[in-house]
């Protein structure tokens, strides 16, 4: 079920990334071209939705990442996508210790690593 999701999600953002960079593509063709000459209305039609699209899609972009960052004391609308995406990864790069090392030998493995811990801190605490 993860090897599947895990596709899924990738194919879900790659479209997400081709979605982006199209609209994106269709407002700045169109807004070079309102430099040089009047839009029809089909042309006006068409940014206009292209501007709602992306829009929209920055908005859910702002919004994944608000909610993975887990973070509250950012008022919502912030757009601050950057700073989500940093405290979402920073988050995750915390989560485990799979290895130190100490005088040239590498401690791994979790009983070791909590053996260790223990005695490095009581070792702190204890004159």
């Amino acid at each position: 079920m993860r090897k599947y999701l895990n596709v899924w999600a990738r194919h879900k953002h790659g479209e997400y990334k081709s979605q982006k960079h199209n609209l994106q593509t269709v407002v700045t063709t169109l807004d070079t071209l309102t430099e040089t000459r009047l839009l029809t209305d089909g042309e006006r039609e068409l940014l206009e939705n292209a501007r709602d699209g992306l829009i929209k899609l920055l908005r859910d972009e702002e919004l994944k990442f608000y909610k993975w960052a887990k973070a509250t004391d950012v008022v919502l609308g912030d757009n601050n996508t950057r700073y989500f995406q940093m405290v979402a990864s920073g988050k995750n790069h915390k989560k485990c210790i799979f290895s130190l090392h100490h005088d040239g030998a590498k401690i791994e493995g979790q009983n070791d690593l909590k053996d260790y811990i223990t005695q490095f801190y009581k070792g702190l605490f204890v004159p």
